[in-house]
């Protein structure tokens, strides 16, 4: 499965950051540049405010729903 593919999949879950208490839900994701080398995902928290997140910061995230 690519990462677009997973993204797509996975939008609407909600994931919290463990540092700050914050959950997040997934909205999207991208390629930095235009690279598959940089797959960022979207996250949107409960405000609105859109965040984009490195694969290895999202693994560090909880997933909450």
């Amino acid at each position: 499965m690519t990462f677009l593919n997973w993204v797509q999949e996975a939008i609407g879950c909600k994931v919290e950051d463990e540092r700050t208490g914050m959950i997040h839900t997934i909205t999207g994701g991208k390629f930095l540049a235009d690279s598959p080398m940089w797959p960022m995902i979207e996250l949107t928290d409960d405000s609105g405010v859109v965040r984009f997140a490195t694969l290895d910061r999202f693994e560090e995230m909880i997933s909450v729903g």
